[in-house]
């Protein structure tokens, strides 16, 4: 005899991101919040429900598997909690079932400096025997967002990022593996429209001539490199 819904052990994982919006070449945290419940939950072979059982302790359990599926417009950089990145997707071993158990995740990653604005969907999924419970994050890219703004040259291959929030500049040259990671403003002069910013040391100088939406003009040189960029919009 078959009955519907049967009693299972009772999973549940839910996402959140940081920031959101995010701007291309930035850093977005997805925070995954996961527990094995301490009450039974119903499962008809599609929807689970909750009941006010108790899972009764003494039972032995098996152990809950915890996924993240990355989508296609960010780098993997990190994540917490030992979990094991594999092309494209980060797992965890959460041990065995627990019931009452509860904790959370992060895993860090990078917008890609090429993805276009759009809203990208990260899923994530949590396993206990032959059940599985899923949950999706909508995450919005947009150039511009927390004061962000990326120029990219394409004759150079050449990404100049502008931090307005934080008064910071980076180049990025992916072909030769450039990075100057990001760097503070010696001096600028930030309006409602306009930004203008300089930086020299021994080895970099860099000045940006910014005005909203879409006019700037930027000169980089890297004198150990030998690096000189001029562009302009």
């Amino acid at each position: 005899m078959y009955y519907s819904p049967w009693l299972v052990s009772n999973i549940s994982v839910t996402k959140s991101d940081s920031p959101d919006p995010v701007a291309q070449g930035m850093l977005l945290t997805y925070t995954l919040n996961w527990s094995m419940g301490a009450n039974w939950a119903t499962w008809d072979g599609t929807t689970v429900g909750t009941t006010t059982v108790p899972v009764p302790s003494g039972l032995t359990f098996g152990n809950v598997i915890l996924k993240d599926t990355l989508p296609s417009q960010v780098t993997y950089i990190s994540c917490t909690a030992g979990g094991v990145y594999s092309s494209g997707v980060v797992t965890w071993d959460l041990g065995t079932y627990i019931p009452g158990k509860s904790g959370f995740v992060n895993v860090n990653v990078n917008v890609n400096l090429y993805a276009p604005d759009s809203v990208i969907t990260n899923n994530a999924e949590i396993f206990y025997d032959t059940l599985k419970i899923t949950d999706a994050e909508d995450t919005t890219i947009q150039e511009g967002a927390g004061g962000v703004y990326n120029f990219f040259d394409s004759r150079t291959d050449v990404y100049i990022l502008l931090n307005i929030g934080s008064s910071r500049w980076r180049v990025i040259i992916p072909s030769r593996n450039y990075d100057t990671g990001w760097m503070s403003f010696s001096r600028y002069t930030s309006l409602s429209n306009r930004f203008w910013g300089e930086y020299t040391d021994a080895r970099y100088h860099f000045i940006i001539d910014f005005t909203y939406p879409n006019r700037y003009h930027i000169i980089f040189n890297d004198r150990l490199t030998r690096i000189s960029i001029k562009i302009a919009n």
